[in-house]
């Protein structure tokens, strides 16, 4: 691709002059040389190639528009190119704006030779840092990108039908994110029991994907190894999970993670569940939120911990909630009109997705600034027990 440099002026000498006075720089950097003598013919150039033009030239007093003009719309239109101002005035007015206009350099007429070319070189070389920038900025979030696939692909579980049980699930990184680190895992024990696992990872981003496909994998090989035909024990599920978060040393800022594991068991209709680092569900019945967690460090954070499980009874009809730390969910439901405003939430969705959609709207609506961290949320009704 061309590389080109541009000098605007309305004197045609001032135009053959720079031309003459940069040829033997021209020949030996292999640059293309330009020139227009009006703001509107310099714009419509540029437009034309806009990627090839590396430094524009122009001078200030030029008939119907002036050079600040121009400069000002190359940078908003066309930030990569370097701009210089040349003139043989000097108001004060007018240089203040086109140093607002992100000139790199301000020339006086008659010009030194020496000073006009090394104010070039610099232009150059910014015009590239800007250029390698941008092809940065853009491969990054080409990555980024892939990772948002990654983290919808690989750690967002499919919504499988279960028997009596419907399902909804939400999910927002954090903002000017594309991906996060929110653990959540739906799956079919049995026929009759259902493993829900929702964690929060501290870390955000493509690091926050990563830990939570290693937390994944850990969790399928626990799983794996369990004995089918028995019920999970959400205790011993954590306690497993702990440990190998902890052995596998990962050179991350945190492996710190809360999780709830839940095991609902439709036929004897009670959820048995267990809690690390202070994660919380809630079970809505009828207009009534009541509020379940058990107090314990989180994943990650010591080796060897016991959890303890707690048993509660489930009827038809209760709606349960877990959201992650990022949604604050806890915060919010202890303020009785919030909680009757959830439960409508939930009383008026047509299906649980529709559920969880609205309840992190609505819990992120309740944020001044929105969320702070990824926010996930995964609601279910239990339809029918027997």
């Amino acid at each position: 691709m061309a590389t080109r440099i541009l000098v605007v002026d309305d004197e045609a000498m001032i135009l053959t002059a720079l031309e003459r006075e940069l040829e033997e720089w021209i020949a030996q950097t292999g640059l293309i040389f330009e020139s227009a003598d009006s703001v509107d013919k310099a714009l419509e150039k540029v437009a034309k190639a806009p990627d090839e033009y590396a430094v524009v030239i122009s001078d200030l007093k030029m008939p119907r528009r002036k050079g600040t003009e121009l400069l000002l719309e190359l940078q908003n239109r066309y930030a990569n190119i370097s701009t210089i101002l040349l003139t043989g005035f000097s108001e004060m007015d007018e240089i203040k704006s086109a140093i607002k206009s992100g000139i790199i350099a301000f020339i006086q007429k008659p010009w030194d030779s020496d000073f006009l070319v090394a104010e070039l070189k610099r232009g150059l070389e910014l015009r590239n840092l800007k250029v390698d920038r941008q092809r940065y900025v853009d491969q990054l979030e080409h990555e980024i990108s892939f990772a948002k696939r990654i983290n919808q692909v690989l750690l967002l579980p499919e919504l499988r039908s279960v028997k009596g049980i419907e399902l909804g699930l939400a999910y927002k990184p954090v903002a000017k994110s594309s991906c996060g680190g929110d653990f959540f895992q739906i799956i079919p024990w049995s026929k009759d029991e259902l493993l829900v696992c929702l964690g929060d990872v501290e870390l955000h981003g493509v690091e926050g994907t990563y830990f939570a496909l290693l937390v994944r994998d850990q969790l399928k090989a626990i799983l794996a190894d369990l004995p089918s035909g028995h019920a999970v024990n959400p205790a011993t599920i954590l306690e497993l999970l702990n440990n190998r978060i902890i052995a596998l040393q990962v050179n991350l800022p945190s492996v710190i993670m809360p999780m709830s594991v839940l095991s609902i068991r439709r036929t004897e209709k009670k959820i048995v569940y267990a809690c690390a680092g202070g994660e919380q569900f809630f079970v809505f019945r009828k207009a009534m939120a009541e509020r379940h967690h058990l107090p314990s460090p989180g994943l990650g954070y010591q080796k060897d911990v016991l959890f303890v499980t707690r048993t509660i009874a489930i009827e038809e009809g209760d709606r349960i909630i877990l959201a992650s730390n990022g949604a604050e969910l806890g915060d919010s439901i202890d303020q009785e009109h919030v909680a009757a405003s959830l439960a409508k939430i939930l009383e008026e969705s047509a299906t649980m997705q529709m559920a969880a959609d609205r309840l992190l709207e609505q819990f992120e609506s309740l944020r001044p600034s929105g969320f702070v961290d990824d926010a996930s949320l995964i609601a279910l009704s239990i339809e029918d027990l027997a």
